[in-house]
């Protein structure tokens, strides 16, 4: 309770060190920077995920992560979304351990471009649109795309 103008004293607070991701977003070619790209560590082990800021170059750092081990993915348009160790597929994604006051480096992606699927919604009879219909795409092995 703080009562002013008091001073509420023993506050105090316990920060656990953290640790860091780091690598580089190319194209298939493992040389060409997606700059443009984002990626995102996610939690194995507690609800939290953060982002990274993806720079001109291709490289990336995620900073202040609890330690743990986590899944992380890397996207652009244009692109398919990929895990770590070249995996589409979120079920077989390979966990990344963050330790404290360590970086994990080289959890690098390259991503291949992406294709497309494009179409018309149609009501029953196939004559009129359907206006704001949304359309799912579903891998065949039941995973989801995007």
């Amino acid at each position: 309770v703080v009562v002013v103008p008091n001073d509420t004293p023993n506050v105090n607070f316990s920060l656990e060190p953290g640790g860091s991701i780091s690598g580089y977003i190319y194209q298939a070619d493992g040389v060409t920077p997606v700059a443009e790209a984002y990626v995102v560590a996610h939690s194995l082990d507690i609800d939290y995920s953060r982002s990274g800021i993806v720079n001109a170059d291709g490289s990336y750092s995620i900073t202040c992560l609890p330690v743990g081990q986590y899944r992380v993915s890397a996207a652009a348009d244009g692109y398919v979304s990929e895990y770590f160790n070249n995996s589409f597929l979120s079920s077989q994604h390979t966990p990344v351990s963050v330790t404290s006051f360590s970086n994990t480096a080289n959890i690098n992606f390259s991503l291949d471009i992406g294709g497309s699927i494009s179409g018309h919604v149609y009501q029953a009879v196939g004559i009129n649109p359907v206006a704001d219909a949304y359309v799912w795409v579903s891998l065949i092995d039941g995973d989801y795309g995007k």
